[in-house]
């Protein structure tokens, strides 16, 4: 069982460092905001098809407030994240995101 969890690890920094050299490839012309955007607009298709294979539970109303407190800082979090992959080289910037 702890393997999974080093072999899980070691997939999301590979697909996170993947997803930061294809966003620093193609959209580096683009502004940070819109840059954030980007996956969000392809991961939405596979987020709707999900809607149909699994079962929705009864929310709390504990949800919404974590929800209400969350959100704004995951929003900032995805900002600084694309706009420190823009400004500056990802053989500087990766390493110091990989901590987060």
């Amino acid at each position: 069982m702890d393997s999974l969890w080093f072999t899980l690890s070691l997939a999301s920094a590979f697909l996170m460092a993947t997803n930061a050299a294809f966003m620093k490839r193609f959209f580096s012309d683009v502004s940070p905001w819109e840059m954030s955007i980007i996956p969000f607009l392809y991961a939405t298709p596979f987020c709707f098809a999900a809607f149909f294979f699994i079962e929705i539970p009864p929310i709390a109303a504990k949800f919404y407030y974590s929800i209400a407190w969350v959100l704004p800082l995951t929003m900032v979090a995805i900002i600084l994240h694309f706009r420190a992959i823009h400004m500056s080289p990802l053989s500087l910037t990766m390493p110091f995101l990989s901590f987060t």
